[in-house]
């Protein structure tokens, strides 16, 4: 597995999306991970990225919404305490809850 930080960024404050990680202005510290495609180095990933949010979490921070769902639910939930007003907006507006994801289905 390879990791290596790509860029450091800039986030201007985002205070209309509903799940912002950046209500503030934000600093982003972009990563790029490179993990060979089998089960043991997945699971490696998905340890290394816990323990990434973990320490985010603990400074305070936010993560951005994931590409891979590699964070567990009580974390989602520690950096997204939002999500019940989210999910209860969804189901007003889908109450036959058409629209999903695998994000809304892990972290829901």
């Amino acid at each position: 597995m390879y990791s290596g930080l790509d860029a450091i960024r800039h986030v201007n404050a985002d205070c209309e999306s509903f799940l912002s990680y950046a209500p503030v202005d934000s600093c982003a510290f972009v990563l790029y991970i490179k993990v060979p495609k089998d089960q043991i180095n997945y699971r490696n990933a998905q340890a290394y990225a816990s323990n990434l949010i973990d320490q985010t979490i603990d400074m305070g921070g936010k993560y951005y919404l994931p590409y891979q769902l590699l964070g567990s639910k009580l974390q989602f939930h520690a950096v997204y305490p939002q999500i019940k007003q989210f999910v209860e907006l969804k189901k007003y507006y889908d109450q036959k809850e058409l629209f999903s994801n695998l994000l809304y289905a892990k972290y829901v």
